[in-house]
């Protein structure tokens, strides 16, 4: 008799960690999914990577950008190509 109270006094808390492992186990292999995921788009640190073309969205490593007047960089030859179809600048809008 004395075993069967006694799991029943128990039997409440198996349920309580049992709950909190359900509800705690999404959450950490949500952040753990993020961080694989996010991992390959993160620049190495040894790169010279000194800004992003938000036209091509690559890193822009070398000295041969554009700034337009706004001062967004961009690649020489991602600007040349939307200046001739637009005459504003891609990130901000403002007129050349």
């Amino acid at each position: 008799m004395r075993k069967i109270i006694l799991f029943f006094l128990w039997l409440p808390l198996l349920w309580l960690l049992l709950l909190l492992l359900w509800i705690l186990t999404p959450i950490y292999f949500f952040e753990a999914t993020c961080e694989l995921l996010f991992e390959k788009y993160r620049y190495p640190t040894s790169s010279r990577i000194i800004a992003e073309c938000s036209i091509c969205l690559e890193g822009i490593t070398t000295v041969k950008e554009t700034k337009l007047r706004c001062g967004h960089p961009f690649h020489d030859n991602c600007i040349m190509r939307w200046l001739r179809e637009h005459n504003r600048c891609p990130m901000c809008r403002a007129g050349i």
